[in-house]
């Protein structure tokens, strides 16, 4: 329709054609997650950031204290705030340093906020390493299977049998917050927490992004369309599409045995918390 209208034609600057043309491809495809980009100064396509594992030791020391952050708050509850989920590798080079430096001041208190707020991404690889934690018991659980496109396979994850340290106690309650930023890996932990019914789910309704995200250059010129390459299945409750390209809720559609109760207490709680 855009093309016979001749309109669209008539866009000189790149960088408003690049705008409108997400606008189109978004309203046509419904999908929020894609997008169109001018990037003039770009000759090659886009490469990865580089990872967490290029870095020294200490390197990934000051990354991982930048993007974790931990406290306790007023009536002994735990605070975990995870900016950005660290990959495998990096957790398992530097979980004995989480275990000893936050994991054990947290496993004392009466409960847990994980505030999932600012998190707008991180590496699948690090899910089953988070989600154990708060998993109770040694039984393996398959909590989500991703399927990836360009290789065409699915990976299923699962739960670890062990983990270093302690579990955090089924007795006590977990709240996630969540926020419109909230993006990708952490929508996933969100929906799985919520699945398993680990955890209550509290705030805005998520970006609805996509667990992996690629850059392709279009033909030979200076645009580029981002789109997601991969999804999660969910084996827990579903499609894992009442989150991916619409969004997470927050409490709506958590069971738990007294909601109520338990988001009033939340409530009281919240003014307590870093940015709340």
């Amino acid at each position: 329709r855009a093309m016979k209208s001749r309109e669209i034609l008539g866009i000189t600057d790149p960088q408003t054609l690049a705008h409108v043309l997400t606008a189109g491809v978004q309203s046509s495809l419904n999908d929020p997650r894609l997008f169109i980009s001018y990037e003039p100064s770009t000759l090659e396509a886009p490469q990865p950031a580089p990872t967490l594992t290029n870095l020294t030791r200490e390197e990934l020391l000051a990354q991982l204290q930048k993007s974790i952050h931990h406290e306790v708050l007023e009536g002994n509850v735990g605070y975990l705030r995870v900016d950005d989920l660290p990959s495998q590798e990096v957790l398992s080079e530097l979980g004995g340093f989480l275990v000893t430096h936050m994991w054990r001041q947290l496993m004392n208190t009466s409960s847990l906020v994980l505030d999932l707020r600012d998190c707008a991404g991180g590496h699948i690889s690090g899910i089953p390493y988070f989600i154990s934690y708060l998993h109770p018991g040694n039984t393996v659980m398959h909590v989500d299977t991703i399927y990836d496109r360009p290789s065409n396979t699915t990976t299923e994850i699962w739960t670890l049998p062990k983990v270093l340290g302690e579990r955090y106690s089924a007795d006590k309650d977990v709240v996630v917050l969540t926020s419109g930023r909230t993006g990708g890996v952490a929508e996933d932990i969100a929906y799985i927490l919520k699945q398993m019914r680990r955890g209550i789910v509290v705030g805005e309704r998520t970006e609805g992004g996509a667990l992996d995200l690629q850059k392709l250059r279009i033909g030979q010129s200076n645009f580029f369309l981002t789109l997601p390459v991969s999804k999660c299945l969910g084996p827990l409750g579903g499609k894992c599409a009442t989150w991916e390209g619409s969004g997470g809720g927050s409490l709506r559609g958590v069971k738990t045995e007294k909601p109520l109760q338990k988001k009033l207490a939340f409530l009281s709680l919240s003014p307590a918390i870093p940015g709340g």
